[in-house]
């Protein structure tokens, strides 16, 4: 087989293209053979880097058994479009389910009959006496009712009535005997003992040209007193002290 280089394929392409003129149609390459191929130029990836490409060019890559061609800028595969798909195959054999092996026991379990859990079945752990060991001993046996005690004695009264207490509106009063008094004491039995009354009280003073200071109702030592918030209480003044009622 002949060898020729690219220059003389291209030259004897022109003198070809010169000797064609009467064809009734004039193509730029036209080559007719029914038992000889044309060969592109051949040549690794490697090889294809040196070339100075334009865009166009068409090589065959021996790298990837590929055509590629050169758009401009790099090399690309000239790979044509697929065809249509192929009718769907025979559905293949159906796979066999396989069991795996068993796993391993579980450790056993707490027996409810079995009360200090060593595993050794005695009598005693035998509730129904019917010489098993099962779930049926884990029953607890019911004994039978007890006898009802006698009744006990009857306890006294929770509470005791209380005193009457003292009647609404009434009044007590008391003068202020020297000018060294802080505190009026309220020495009355209604009044003595008793902190659940809702009390008034209120000063006036004889003639009443002189100041009273202010004063409180306080309970102490089981009595109710009125005494100044600060000093004495004025000499002469009286204090009234009215119910109003129980809390």
């Amino acid at each position: 087989m002949k060898t020729i280089t690219f220059q003389k394929f291209i030259i004897s392409i022109s003198i070809l293209l010169t000797s064609m003129t009467t064809w009734a149609q004039l193509d730029l390459v036209n080559i007719e053979s029914h038992n000889k191929g044309v060969l592109l130029p051949r040549m690794s990836t490697a090889d294809r880097t040196n070339i100075n490409a334009s865009e166009g060019m068409v090589i065959f890559n021996i790298d990837t058994q590929l055509f590629n061609y050169h758009d401009g800028t790099s090399w690309k595969e000239l790979i044509g479009t697929g065809g249509p798909y192929g009718s769907e195959g025979p559905q293949g054999d159906p796979g066999q389910d396989v069991l795996g092996p068993n796993g391993e026991s579980g450790f056993n379990g707490l027996k409810c009959w079995d009360k200090n859990g060593d595993e050794i079945f005695t009598p005693d752990e035998d509730t129904d006496g019917n010489g098993d060991f099962n779930v049926h001993d884990c029953i607890v046996l019911i004994g039978p009712k007890g006898e009802t005690g006698s009744d006990g004695p009857q306890g006294s009264p929770s509470f005791e009535m209380g005193p009457d207490g003292p009647v609404s509106a009434q009044v007590f009063s008391k003068q202020v005997p020297n000018n060294s008094t802080s505190c009026l004491e309220f020495d009355e039995d209604q009044l003595n003992g008793r902190s659940d009354v809702i009390l008034l009280h209120q000063s006036r003073q004889q003639g009443g040209f002189t100041a009273i200071p202010e004063s409180t109702l306080t309970y102490q030592d089981d009595k109710w007193n009125v005494c100044a918030k600060s000093g004495n209480l004025q000499i002469f003044s009286f204090y009234d002290i009215l119910i109003l009622g129980n809390l």
